[in-house]
């Protein structure tokens, strides 16, 4: 395996891991706030590389565009998935 190969595949996967789980952990411990903040976040990032792209002159808007596919998609996709996963695991104990 050649390192084009291990960037191209690893990092997406690294960052959808890395925000699946930690928005399940947030969405387990009822931390709305926090994961609130964190989809602010990276709606915020998402919104200033997505500006950036356009603005950007000739190929430079490419490498934009790769960290919007490469990194902002996976982590927008693991942060939902991890989040719905997570509030419905949710501990619903009603104490008598």
């Amino acid at each position: 395996m050649d390192i084009e190969t291990l960037v191209v595949f690893g990092v997406p996967l690294a960052a959808f891991m890395l925000s699946l789980f930690v928005s399940f952990a947030l969405g387990k411990a009822k931390k709305s706030k926090v994961f609130v903040r964190f989809g602010v976040l990276w709606a915020f990032v998402s919104g200033l590389l997505t500006i950036a792209m356009f603005a950007a002159t000739g190929w430079d808007g490419l490498g934009y565009l790769a960290a919007l596919i490469g990194v902002s998609a996976p982590l927008g996709r693991g942060t939902l998935i991890g989040g719905i996963v997570g509030w419905m695991q949710k501990d619903n104990q009603k104490y008598a």
